[in-house]
């Protein structure tokens, strides 16, 4: 939105022009429907998007995972293992964070929260500090076709 004024004063116009620079809202219906491919998406229990901010929630146990998904073959041992394994969970946090910051430039922030284990695993990550750690705009970056590996991940195409 454009507002043009007029400011009189001594006698000489002068005018100015200001920009009101309007929020844009991030599509939430979108925003769900681009999370359902990230990383660790198999038991990802709500995603959702308030005030540009964007917030997924992962399954706290094998047992609510399965009280969700009764028909899922996945097993306890596999829901177990894939949070297990190396450093699966940061990865999900920071990897997949910044890519749906990247891939939603109205974004401000995005957080995820696992139960997992006894603990629970949380991360927020804001958009204006990401940048200015990384030193660009991380909706900058290109974005790379990706395809389902089956593990309930994704990864580039070879």
């Amino acid at each position: 939105v454009i507002i043009l004024y007029a400011i009189f004063g001594g006698g000489e116009e002068t005018t100015e022009v200001k920009e009101e620079e309007k929020a844009k809202t991030v599509d939430e219906e979108a925003f769900k429907a681009y999370a359902q491919n990230i990383m660790g998406r198999t038991f990802i229990k709500s995603i959702s998007v308030t005030e540009n901010k964007g917030l997924i929630e992962f399954y706290g146990s094998y047992d609510e995972f399965k009280q969700a998904k009764p028909d899922s073959p996945l097993t306890e041992e596999e829901y177990k293992g894939y949070f297990e394994t190396g450093d699966a969970i940061e990865k999900i946090f920071v990897g997949e964070n910044v890519r749906l910051l990247r891939q939603f430039p109205d974004l401000d922030s995005t957080s995820m929260v696992l139960p997992y284990g006894g603990k629970t695993y949380s991360t927020e990550l804001d958009r204006k500090e990401v940048n200015d750690y990384l030193g660009f705009k991380v909706e900058d970056l290109s974005v790379e076709e990706r395809e389902d590996r089956g593990d309930g991940s994704c990864g580039p195409t070879n």
